[in-house]
């Protein structure tokens, strides 16, 4: 793609990154059928293609046009519109790093698009609410109480996301929880999966210390930066990494810490970021770059580091069926969501499938596994309708696998599916952890469809 910017223009640094990567873009439209909003819609400028030439031409007037011209109500919307879910780029045969555009894209946007008052209101309330967790389940707690009552349609939107009950499971405390062996972690802190699942970290502790990981919860820190980062508030997240980094400096000063691992994909991918964030802060970005390089989420840091210290539980007994059998040498079936954030932003996507199997699950994948679910973070708050549509899509593929459990790696994708599906939703941590001696799922409730609680899912017949 031939771009117009001049050398004067290229001297800021976000034009000169469009710039490359602009360049790269060949229009082949290989990016097409793997764009969820295009699939659904129908749109060339709700695919990564059209929204190419908007970034393009937004980035080139403001560069040659002074004062800074606001972003059109049409750019806007169509890349509002965006998932940020990567399909694109893992389709891309020219290698074009559209997540680069896309957050340049945003920050302007950000800073001059003219969006309606409530609009502005409810975007600072989601970039703070959901950075903070003491906020979010603070937030979540009023929801909870005034849920029954008739509020403006305006409102509903944010009601609709939010959990009927409260967590049975107190968020894992920060401090050191020591095991024997070598390996030291830090597990990373993020802030709205300890509010609305808590025992997904709880799960992730107990497999590491049993598989003889020290495990570091940091006091200081939270958010990883990715829900601000992804509504254009570029500062909001530098400054949410620097306070983690922080953290984890100070955790270091105690001892070496070989990996920082992630429970949730979002996070893991604004995690692994962190170089990229803070690479004009001349202070931190060196820093930065090495921390990045730490970031791992659970499901590789347990295929490719402790597999050979995990041990099953494949005696017979009860066993994971979903049609209250009580005897049976059919193998459990899982369906594995592979979440956009691990197999586009990570590279995370034979790992977990492999952990799975090796675990003894028989596993099945979507027709459409490259598709995101239309959770992304907010955008299932601004983009209700896309959300929707995605979410029911997804969930009918899903329903298609007839497994047993449904499974994935990622928070939001967890929550955008449990209420559109029948059967328990789990993060897979959680369930290997219980396959290998941990807590029983708290999803699975007291149904005795999935075995007694002091079972194993895997006490089957070999």
């Amino acid at each position: 793609m031939q771009t117009q910017f001049h050398d004067t223009q290229l001297a800021d640094p976000d034009i000169a990154e469009a710039d490359a990567v602009l360049r790269r873009c060949v229009h082949c439209g290989f990016c097409l059928p793997a764009c969820p909003t295009y699939t659904l819609l129908s749109d060339e400028r709700d695919s990564p293609r059209g929204r190419i030439y908007l970034i393009k031409e937004i980035l080139e007037t403001e560069a040659s046009t002074s004062p800074k011209p606001s972003s059109s109500p049409t750019a806007t919307k169509h890349l509002d519109r965006c998932l940020s879910c990567l399909s694109c780029q893992t389709a891309c045969p020219s290698g074009v790093d559209y997540r680069r555009l896309i957050d340049v894209a945003r920050v302007r946007v950000n800073q001059s698009a003219k969006r309606p008052l409530w609009d502005r209101v409810t975007r600072w309330l989601c970039a703070h609410l959901f950075s903070r967790s003491a906020w979010f389940a603070a937030a979540l707690a009023v929801g909870r109480s005034v849920s029954k009552i008739p509020l403006p349609s305006a409102l509903q939107f944010l009601l609709a996301p939010i959990p009927k009950h409260a967590p049975l499971v107190q968020p894992v405390a920060p401090g050191c929880y020591p095991a024997p062996g070598k390996e030291r972690v830090i597990l990373a802190r993020s802030c709205v999966q300890p509010v609305l699942r808590p025992e997904i970290d709880q799960a992730a502790l107990e497999i590491l210390n049993r598989a003889g990981v020290t495990v570091v919860v940091p006091e200081a820190g939270g958010c990883c930066g990715a829900i601000p980062h992804h509504l254009g508030r570029r500062a909001h997240a530098q400054s949410l990494a620097a306070a983690n980094i922080k953290a984890w400096r100070d955790i270091e000063a105690d001892g070496p810490v070989d990996a920082v691992v992630s429970t949730a994909g979002g996070c893991g991918v604004a995690l692994a970021d962190y170089g990229h964030l803070l690479a004009r802060h001349r202070d931190m970005a060196e820093e930065a770059e090495k921390w990045a390089a730490k970031v791992i989420d659970i499901s590789r840091f347990l295929a490719e580091r402790l597999w050979p210290g995990l041990t099953f539980d494949h005696r017979t007994s009860d066993h994971i069926s979903n049609d209250h059998e009580t005897a049976s040498s059919r193998r459990p079936v899982v369906a594995y969501h592979s979440a956009c954030s691990l197999q586009h932003g990570q590279g995370v996507a034979d790992q977990p499938v492999g952990l799975l199997e090796k675990a003894g699950f028989t596993v099945r994948l979507p027709e459409d596994g490259h598709l995101c679910c239309g959770s992304a973070g907010t955008y299932s708050l601004f983009q209700p309708t896309i959300a929707d549509h995605l979410g029911h899509k997804k969930a009918t593929s899903l329903a298609a696998c007839q497994a047993d459990i449904l499974v994935s790696g990622n928070i939001g994708c967890l929550e955008h599916l449990a209420g559109r599906l029948d059967i328990p939703v789990l993060h897979i941590v959680e369930l290997l952890n219980w396959a290998s001696g941990g807590t029983r799922p708290v999803a699975l409730g007291h149904s005795t469809a999935f075995g007694s609680r002091d079972s194993s899912p895997l006490s089957q017949a070999s």
